[in-house]
């Protein structure tokens, strides 16, 4: 009788593991369903500045300057600056710009060296010899697009002198799947120590994402 009845305890168990099972497959299926048709449904967007193509892309190349660059992509949207080591809370100075827009007239060395000035200036003197040194830029081609089911994301990575050492393309994309990662690079263009390159590419998603 109690073998019997562990027994039946047990199957009752395993039945409501088995449907609990079930209906966590159906949601998650269902939700990934929903979310391809809702990438279908808003499309690809793009907001690219007009001078980035698939090949200027694959041919910048490490130690270009910003006027190198600019021949093959054309004018960025803005350039970001970043550093290493967040801004000291414990500094009196404001904190350091973040980003510049960049006009059809802006000087770009002009920019960079403003941008430079700017964090200098404004560093804390405990910190200063490490912003100094991990300073670097960011050549922003493209913005994101919210509403896009999908939309590409271009950037030019830049030394503290002004000098290429990586290329960035992403696609961002609606979030298929609560479990899935709504980002996927596409083309990385890198140059470690020692000058040696490292270039990943999905050519044909890169086509597709700058079209042309």
């Amino acid at each position: 009788m109690i073998v019997r009845f562990l027994g039946r305890v047990l199957l009752h168990v395993l039945l409501v593991f088995a449907a609990a099972v079930g209906l966590l497959v159906l949601f998650v299926g269902v939700n990934a369903y929903l979310a391809v048709r809702e990438v279908e449904r808003l499309g690809l967007r793009r907001d690219v500045a007009p001078g980035v193509t698939t090949a200027g892309v694959q041919r910048v190349r490490a130690g270009m300057g910003v006027e190198e660059v600019t021949r093959e992509l054309g004018r960025p949207y803005e350039v970001s600056v970043e550093m290493s080591m967040g801004h000291n809370l414990n500094c009196p100075g404001p904190m350091t710009p973040e980003s510049a827009p960049v006009g059809s007239a802006t000087s770009l060395p002009r920019v960079l060296d403003q941008l430079r000035a700017d964090t200098l200036r404004y560093c804390c003197p405990a910190y200063r010899h490490n912003r100094q040194d991990y300073i670097y830029f960011k050549l922003e081609y493209s913005h994101p697009v919210p509403a896009a089911g999908e939309y590409p994301m271009v950037s030019v990575s830049l030394d503290d002198c002004g000098q290429v050492y990586g290329v960035h393309v992403g696609h961002y994309r609606h979030q298929v799947a609560f479990w899935d990662d709504n980002y996927l690079p596409v083309y990385l263009y890198s140059c470690c120590e020692g000058g040696k390159e490292q270039r990943f590419v999905l050519l044909e998603s890169l086509r597709r994402l700058l079209g042309k």
